[in-house]
């Protein structure tokens, strides 16, 4: 199981601005204090081609990659590895902002502590190309808006009066990030 950090018995540690990539837990803290991160990105990995490497000789460029991530291989990133964005096992953290894609995105154990002032988080099965998008925006639709959308695009072939567009209106959000969302969400069905 690789680990991006471990902060084992630590007081006061500032992690600002790090990225995380492919790790199966970005960070790990036991049994420490007082931890403050700020610009956290948890992502999964990245790294097409070594991934075209390992399974290039396999299958053809134009068939699904064998990884199971649902793509033709040519465009195959890899099948995600991260597991969790942070673990936490008898910590106190605070994080200002942060942002995972990541099947559990902070994991609390053991009278773990936390403050959190914003975290964005993406669960593994939500396409890269949506991320991508989502991650401009100024505030971070929630996730069953999102799958509403795809669900409204895949029966009806639009989003444009969904739950989503309706959010984006109740929250002031300008829509001039509406065009990027609907194409990433109609390229995905």
């Amino acid at each position: 199981m690789a680990t991006g950090i471990k902060i084992e018995n630590s007081v006061g540690t500032t992690l600002n601005n790090v990225e995380f990539i492919g790790f199966d837990t970005a960070i790990d803290l036991v049994g420490s204090n007082w931890v403050n991160l700020d610009g956290i990105l948890v992502s999964q990995n990245t790294n097409s081609f070594d991934h075209l490497k390992l399974y290039g000789n396999k299958v053809g460029r134009n068939d699904f990659c064998p990884c199971g991530s649902g793509v033709k291989l040519k465009n195959c990133k890899g099948a995600s590895s991260m597991s969790t964005g942070i673990r936490s096992d008898s910590s106190t953290f605070t994080v200002g902002k942060a942002t995972i894609v990541a099947e559990t995105g902070i994991d609390l154990k053991n009278n773990s502590n936390a403050h959190i002032d914003e975290l964005n988080f993406y669960s593994t099965d939500t396409p890269e190309a949506l991320v991508k998008v989502l991650m401009q925006l100024p505030v971070q639709p929630p996730h069953n808006l999102v799958v509403d959308a795809m669900e409204q695009q895949k029966s009806v072939g639009s989003i444009k009066d969904s739950k989503l567009w309706d959010w984006f209106q109740e929250q002031g959000i300008n829509l001039a990030f509406w065009p990027q969302i609907a194409v990433a969400i109609a390229g995905l069905v």
